[in-house]
């Protein structure tokens, strides 16, 4: 109960005092780890900046992944998510297991060439200690997609035709 009431005290002085930033994301890396029939499996890790003096725990992170074609539309590829993950001070590397469609990765390797410009949409459930709350994601960022992996699409749309 102390503990509790320390927060109450502390937190809302800390965020009206500007110590509390939002977190950033600094670098991220894209692993591509397996190649299935119909989906590839990749490992998205994501380094997150906290200049926080404390850290935050967020229960689930969830979120669709949407190629960009020619046209500006957006294309179903995947989605992404990760359940219980600790976000200290400082930089924390997390990995989070992404599911996309081969036949729409296809599509959009074809259209583009192998350079993907994509859409991520999701949400973040954070914890905050006596309630959790859903924050809105929403990023854009560009993918090379390595050689092998094209070959390895390439042979399974032969061998699908």
């Amino acid at each position: 109960m102390r503990r509790l009431l320390i927060l109450l005290i502390v937190l809302p002085f800390l965020m009206t005092s500007g110590c509390l930033e939002k977190p950033k994301i600094v670098s991220n890396d894209i692993e591509f780890k397996k190649v299935e029939a119909d989906t590839t499996l990749l490992n998205v890790k994501i380094t997150v900046e906290n200049p926080n003096p404390i850290g935050v725990h967020i229960n689930k992170i969830f979120f669709n992944i949407f190629y960009i074609n020619n046209d500006g539309k957006l294309e179903y590829l995947g989605y992404g998510e990760k359940e219980d993950i600790n976000i200290n001070s400082g930089n924390t590397t997390i990995e989070i297991p992404v599911h996309v469609l081969n036949k729409n990765l296809a599509k959009a390797l074809i259209e583009s060439g192998g350079v993907l410009r994509v859409k991520i949409d999701g949400k973040i459930n954070v914890d905050l200690f006596l309630t959790s709350i859903d924050v809105p994601i929403s990023y854009e960022t560009t993918l090379n997609i390595p050689e092998y992996v094209k070959e390895e699409l390439k042979e399974m749309i032969a061998n699908l035709l």
